[in-house]
């Protein structure tokens, strides 16, 4: 058995992610959070340079931090990130805003999370399961938008039973129809799981069908980004982006 030494894409969970001290020299390491772009960037080329991963990328963030990131290591002649992983699905459109048009425009994978909101898209909104009783994350993000929700889950469920497909085949169709995106990260936690997301890239949405399903969404508060640091400048981070993570 041969086992690598290295990571082929190493994909930081957010932004001043402690572990990276792992890696790294310990001493570039302030604490949560407490990274500046410049020594975090730097010490992420650090860990490529090494050899220790190949290619890097970021997490849910704001936009313009993004951005910057990716300019301090141009600017440098360091690593780029080369995939973005925002929370993105049919419940969730907030990055279309800024974050999707910028990695499009820079030529970054988008590799979204959560495309079936935590399982919210595969089944009737009154339904309930043991993750929706017990998932804080999933209650936090979903439940109180819930009558801004439920038109679109009725959709979804309505084009699912047009085509006898899974639900799941429809939230995952939507996504893959979007030009920017590369793939779905898709938490399987039963075999079962997998199957039905490898077979959904067999079905395939109609242009009315998508614009049915995108007709019926409404804004939503900024959530899934992890809390702003001292940097963030205070006309960018309303309250409602102080969430999760």
């Amino acid at each position: 058995m041969v086992m690598n030494r290295w990571l082929d894409h190493w994909q930081t969970h957010s932004f001043g992610n402690w572990a990276i001290s792992l890696l790294t020299n310990p001493e570039k390491i302030i604490g949560f959070g407490g990274l500046g772009i410049r020594n975090y960037m730097e010490a992420l080329h650090d860990v490529v340079k090494a050899g220790k991963a190949r290619y890097i990328g970021a997490s849910s963030m704001e936009a313009w931090r993004f951005a910057k990131m990716q300019h301090t290591a141009e600017r440098n002649g360091w690593t780029r990130f080369i995939t973005m992983q925002p929370q993105y699905n049919l419940l969730y459109r907030e990055e279309e805003r800024e974050m999707l048009p910028l990695c499009e425009d820079q030529g970054v994978g988008v590799i979204p999370w959560s495309p079936m909101a935590r399982g919210r898209l595969t089944r009737d909104w009154s339904v309930t399961s043991r993750r929706t009783q017990n998932d804080a994350f999933a209650l936090k993000m979903y439940e109180n938008a819930a009558l801004l929700d439920k038109p679109v889950i009725d959709v979804v469920a309505s084009i699912a039973e047009k085509h006898s497909v899974p639900r799941a085949h429809v939230a995952i169709a939507w996504l893959l129809s979007k030009s920017v995106i590369t793939a779905p990260i898709i938490g399987a936690t039963k075999p079962e799981h997998l199957s039905t997301a490898i077979s959904a890239l067999d079905f395939s949405l109609s242009d009315a069908e998508i614009t049915e399903l995108e007709v019926r969404y409404l804004p939503h508060p900024v959530d899934g980004i992890i809390p702003p640091l001292p940097d963030t400048p205070p006309s960018l981070t309303p309250p409602s982006a102080i969430q999760n993570y």
